[in-house]
């Protein structure tokens, strides 16, 4: 997909069966590409979120995100 010429692709942590070393494969083979990694984590886990921004996620979607508080924490 990423090869395809869209502007990004984002992984899907929340929804299936990809897990972060299936993700990190993922976004070693986007990086060979101008599309941008995004990545939906499952869940507000700074530890999973810190890894996968260092592993090459340009950007991160959090679900579940219903306050300033809950929005403050992931930043």
């Amino acid at each position: 997909v990423a090869g395809l010429g869209f502007d990004s692709v984002t992984i899907d942590l929340q929804h299936g069966a990809i897990d972060y070393d299936t993700a990190f494969a993922m976004l070693q083979a986007i990086s060979t590409t101008a599309a941008l990694p995004m990545v939906r984590v499952p869940w507000n886990d700074p530890a999973l979120m810190m890894k996968l921004l260092d592993s090459g996620a340009y950007g991160l979607i959090c679900p579940m995100i219903n306050s300033a508080n809950e929005a403050r924490a992931m930043v």
